[in-house]
């Protein structure tokens, strides 16, 4: 009950200050529309792109590999490498350590394509098997062709002015705008800092010299700590949904269909937010150094997140983007939303509360310690 009190009065607080609080509103909106609007150029460009590298095998080859060869060639104006493998085992090796995003299995005689995908195919696993599925529809359509019109083959194959095959899903691989990739870059980025209200709960109070007569009161320290993080957490998922529903039905960004999932996983964020500010807190009574390493600390966090810029997928970045709950968080975001998949669901689980209930735990432990005020 005292924790709920205090939780209470941190939220009071907090609502007595209008402007603090709309900023923290206000200007990731502004600061979407302005790079949405900058960007969108980049986002709209008329030559779609996959960047991927491909493998495949074939035992006996025959038409379905000749009409594939043929279909890599046309693969190569959306920069789609592909490499022939000497085995299954060596793509499928090659797979499981990244170098390729699939690996195609061609079967002649069944006249089919097995795909293998990695871990770390994501939104490509949806795009790359929507390819095959419209190679495969023009393939049998091909071999009707040939087998109750022989002669009209060759016509049809060189034809440029009709689409034969018309392939469409429900589950359509749906492309980001800039508006979209920035409303939830952003939308993480303004949840991340709120560990500044976590932080400032607890500094606060000792520098006006108020946690002095809180102890006084019937009120352990154990208490105390977990009406801060009750009064952060309730402001921080007040903000979420105030900014997703703005973003939603103001900016008209696209969260996907599951859209709990999305509020979940966010508010995973709100709690490392949290326990990241009232962490380093606890371990420093200056409100400047707090300050200080807070500035420092969550601009990394952002730019290994993929916040400013996407990062390329090899090389020393990509190694620390391993170490940043946002880059898991924004790859889980971006997967649930666009590919209906829950692969990077449980790593982005992970990333976060772990180290948040560490992050707490420290300052429970220093809490219950600390001798003086």
């Amino acid at each position: 009950m005292n924790s709920l009190r205090i939780a209470w009065k941190y939220i009071k607080q907090n609502l007595k200050r209008p402007i603090a609080l709309s900023l923290l509103i206000v200007s990731p909106v502004f600061l979407i529309l302005i790079l949405g609007l900058a960007l969108s150029g980049v986002f709209s460009q008329g030559q779609v792109t996959i960047d991927m590298k491909i493998g495949y095998y074939c035992e006996e080859k025959g038409n379905l590999y000749a009409g594939f060869k043929m279909f890599l060639q046309q693969l190569d104006d959306f920069k789609v490498t592909s490499e022939e493998t000497e085995s299954i085992h060596a793509g499928e090796e090659k797979t499981r350590q990244r170098e390729y995003q699939a690996f195609i299995i061609i079967d002649e005689k069944q006249k089919s394509l097995e795909l293998v995908l990695n871990n770390n195919s994501g939104v490509q696993a949806g795009i790359i098997e929507g390819i095959l599925n419209g190679f495969l529809a023009r393939f049998d359509f091909y071999n009707l062709v040939f087998r109750y019109k022989p002669e009209a083959l060759e016509s049809v194959i060189t034809s440029k002015e009709a689409d034969f095959i018309t392939h469409s899903s429900l589950n359509a691989s749906r492309q980001p705008r800039a508006i979209d990739y920035f409303g939830i870059t952003i939308l993480t980025m303004a949840i991340l800092y709120g560990s500044f209200i976590g932080s400032f709960g607890v500094i606060k109070e000792k520098s006006l010299k108020t946690l002095n007569r809180i102890y006084t009161a019937p009120v352990t320290r154990v208490q105390f700590l977990l009406g801060i993080c009750l009064g952060t957490i309730i402001i921080l998922m007040l903000q979420l949904l105030i900014l997703l529903l703005t973003e939603k039905y103001l900016l008209n960004i696209y969260f996907g269909e599951n859209v709990p999932v999305v509020i979940a996983l966010l508010f995973c964020e709100s709690i490392f937010a949290l326990s990241l500010g009232v962490g380093i807190a606890h371990l420093l009574d200056n409100i400047n150094a707090v300050t200080g390493i807070l500035n420092g600390f969550i601009p990394c966090l952002i730019f290994l997140g993929g916040g400013y810029m996407k990062l390329p997928d090899t090389g020393l970045f990509k190694i620390l983007s391993w170490f940043s709950p946002l880059s898991w968080v924004n790859k889980a975001l971006y997967e649930i939303i666009y590919s209906t998949s829950h692969h990077y669901f449980f790593p982005a689980l992970l990333f976060c509360l772990v180290p948040g209930i560490v992050l707490l735990g420290i300052s429970t432990i220093k809490a219950v310690r600390r001798k003086t005020i």
